[in-house]
């Protein structure tokens, strides 16, 4: 996971406001806004190292997210009919 974000997020505009909620990530505007944070990143150690703990943890919290969503929907629909 990169440690930044653009302001193009809207795709995925909730994951990286949580990312950056988190502390997993940063926001920059542009591609030497981009340079600076990632400067700053490797001249500091320790809040990159921070980070990446933060970004680990992140993304643990978030994994299996599709198969929870797809599990709800079986309980609030039903399973589709079985192929074959």
């Amino acid at each position: 996971m990169k440690p930044w974000s653009t302001t193009h997020t809207y795709n995925f505009a909730q994951a990286s406001e949580d990312a950056i909620a988190a502390g997993a990530a940063l926001r920059v505007g542009d591609a030497a806004a981009a340079l600076r944070a990632a400067s700053g990143l490797s001249a500091d150690r320790a809040r990159l190292r921070e980070m990446g703990e933060r970004a680990e943890r992140f993304v643990a919290a978030h994994r299996g997210a599709v198969e929870r969503l797809v599990a709800w929907i079986e309980r609030e629909i039903g399973s589709p009919p079985a192929r074959g």
